[in-house]
């Protein structure tokens, strides 16, 4: 899909995406969901460590994945070069992952939710091995705290939007919870939403151009055929 991620590499383009029809949380998410939302400043991607990263996770997932996937990474500027460390959570370096989902149907859809959230967790696991093996190499010493005490290591914690491309309608559950049989009494801690936008319903001049890729990227698939 040439022309989908092409368009999803443009900077400005993603930064509008992101903030507005299809941010990377839930659906109809709660007001403090949505509060804790950072929009995406598109002069702070970083197009060298978003090509990185979208190799690293790519190299994290089975190559048998069916799901087109990218990662764009915003780097605030405020924190100095390979900083290790930063004074404020919210200047940390974010990794959005964007998963394209075309329509793969049954047991694709319905083992989306899963096997999305095993690559996002791989990806943060991935995350703090790295930002401890920079540590180390500045001979800093990483300490575990139950709250966030300055300084904060600079390990990005991953953020993720699906985008379902598919005429069919998505039939498949959109978190991990709606997957498992679990007592009630279970945390709500467990739900992994997949913040899945199905971008034929809705009406945006964004959304529309990006399905207009999607379109080109099927017709020169169907030329190659």
């Amino acid at each position: 899909m040439k022309k989908t991620t092409s368009l999803l590499k443009d900077n400005q383009f993603f930064a509008d995406l992101i903030n507005g029809p299809c941010k990377p949380v839930s659906e109809g998410a709660g007001s403090e969901e949505l509060k804790s939302f950072i929009p995406v400043n598109p002069d702070w991607i970083d197009d060298e460590m978003s090509e990185r990263l979208t190799c690293v996770y790519r190299g994290l997932i089975p190559r048998e994945m069916p799901f087109e996937t990218l990662v764009r990474v915003v780097k605030n500027p405020d924190v100095l070069m390979n900083g290790i460390a930063v004074d404020d959570s919210s200047k940390r370096t974010r990794y959005i992952v964007v998963t394209i989902v075309r329509d793969m149907g049954y047991p694709y859809e319905e083992n989306y939710p899963l096997i999305q959230s095993m690559g996002i967790v791989s990806l943060g696991t991935w995350e703090m091995a790295r930002a401890a093996i920079t540590a180390s190499e500045e001979f800093a010493k990483i300490v575990i705290t139950e709250l966030p005490v300055s300084p904060i290591l600079n390990n990005a914690h991953p953020e993720w939007v699906s985008l379902y491309v598919g005429r069919k309608g998505f039939k498949g559950p959109k978190n991990l919870r709606s997957m498992a049989i679990i007592d009630k009494k279970t945390s709500d801690d467990f739900e992994l939403d997949t913040h899945l936008y199905d971008l034929h319903s809705i009406d945006d001049p964004l959304v529309q151009r990006l399905l207009e890729a999607v379109d080109e990227d099927e017709k020169d698939e169907r030329i190659e055929i």
